[in-house]
């Protein structure tokens, strides 16, 4: 089929997705038929980030993120690092993916200048990004104490030379 010729189809949805045959009369006896696929693909929504914090030594911290759609669908997952968005490998990462892509563990250097990591949504017509800073997880300087009331428990005062009162189901003697 001669290359000068476009065709154009507007206004499809998911479900005209198939197999179609196109005819072109070349010359009057001259038909050239051609068979193509058509796949229809729906924008990639936004993805989300979702983090837990492992565990937190001071050279290393350890974090389990997630990549989330915010609906189901034929979606591909990847992540990057840093920026420029560079490839996983090297840099200040150790890590293990899941095997649909969507879970990322993770080991971070607090001291690394390397602290965003991106998770990649995409399909084959459209891709969305959602970045995430460690250091929100996981900050290199230390953490100030917080007493009991400031986490929400109620304070809790005794008057000096008397035991606090026994615990419900305990027996004194």
């Amino acid at each position: 089929m001669d290359d000068e010729a476009t065709t154009w189809i507007r206004a499809l949805e998911k479900e005209d997705s198939g197999v179609f045959m196109a005819r072109v009369l070349l010359a009057p006896n001259e038909i050239h038929e051609q068979t193509f696929r058509l796949s229809v693909f729906e924008p990639v929504p936004d993805p989300q980030i979702r983090h837990q914090l492992v565990s937190k030594m001071a050279e290393v911290c350890n974090l389990t993120l997630w990549c989330l759609p915010p609906e189901k669908g034929p979606f591909d997952v990847s992540w990057k690092r840093g920026d420029r968005l560079s490839a996983l490998e090297g840099g200040s990462h150790r890590y293990r993916l899941s095997a649909e892509g969507t879970e990322l563990h993770l080991s971070w250097q607090p001291n690394s200048s390397d602290s965003t990591v991106t998770c990649l949504l995409s399909n084959p017509v459209d891709q969305k990004s959602a970045s995430f800073d460690l250091r929100s997880a996981c900050p290199s300087e230390a953490v100030p104490l917080t007493t009991p009331e400031e986490r929400g428990f109620p304070e809790v005062r005794y008057e000096k030379g008397r035991a606090p009162p026994p615990k419900k189901g305990m027996r004194t003697r």
